[in-house]
């Protein structure tokens, strides 16, 4: 996947463009390009997809030996061009702790239905939150059968445990989101018990579909009383012990 980038010059703006394209079959090392001085984006694109033919015709990536890890990569520098820093160091934790010593050192090819479906087990087993690390876990497979390094996705057709074994058959299982009913009865009562602060905040959370992080970056000149608005413009992140704020 190639990534864009506008920079300033003398002689005004240009494009640029970062992409990965393979190993190098003799060597095996990862072989990525670099290339500046487009005037325009489309410029850019077009020479990454003369490359991409280029190497597709010489066999320049030999995709049989390519693992999740290295497919991985290859898609987190795309990632990362996309993301706020909060939602990177997220996302990234989750992969380093949960999906990538599973997947990592396996070829992306072999890997079956089979193990797939006994990592989505595993994880539901471990964690009520399960399903959010299985999404993530997927996404690496839909962008290897978008590039052709497999030919189907064993992530198809999975089966989500149910968590709670004891649930009634005739009782349907909590699906994570609440009626409106519900919605209305948990604040009647965050009204009755909590102090007007936290009050507020969970009314501006459930009403508006904030995200914490957002809703903790507010400040007053983000509150238009008279329209009744609220502008989000950053986001406040935890980081190597400090707080951040990221631009919306």
């Amino acid at each position: 996947m190639a990534s864009y980038q506008k920079y300033k010059t003398k002689s005004g703006e240009r494009w640029l463009f970062k992409m990965y394209v393979g190993k190098d079959p003799k060597t095996g090392e990862a072989v990525r390009i670099t290339r500046r001085g487009f005037l325009k984006k489309g410029e850019a694109v077009a020479a990454v997809e003369k490359i991409l033919k280029e190497n597709k015709m010489e066999g320049y990536a030999n995709n049989k030996d390519l693992t999740y890890q290295g497919v991985f990569k290859e898609w987190w520098e795309g990632q990362i061009q996309t993301l706020k820093p909060s939602t990177i160091k997220a996302k990234k934790n989750k992969f380093n702790k949960w999906i990538l010593p599973h997947f990592a050192q396996l070829k992306i090819c072999e890997i079956n239905k089979k193990y797939f479906q006994d990592f989505v087990n595993k994880m539901a087993a471990s964690m009520p939150s399960f399903k959010d690390y299985v999404i993530q876990a997927r996404l690496v497979f839909k962008y290897a059968l978008q590039e052709e390094y497999i030919s189907t996705d064993p992530t198809e057709h999975i089966i989500y445990p149910v968590l709670d074994k004891h649930i009634a058959k005739d009782e349907e299982p909590f699906d994570g989101v609440w009626t409106r009913e519900e919605t209305t009865k948990f604040l009647l009562m965050a009204k009755e018990k909590c102090d007007l602060r936290n009050y507020a905040m969970f009314h501006t959370l459930i009403w508006t579909g904030l995200r914490k992080g957002e809703l903790l970056a507010l400040q007053d000149q983000d509150i238009i009383k008279e329209s009744q608005e609220l502008y989000v413009r950053r986001t406040l992140y935890w980081e190597d012990g400090e707080y951040l704020y990221t631009h919306s």
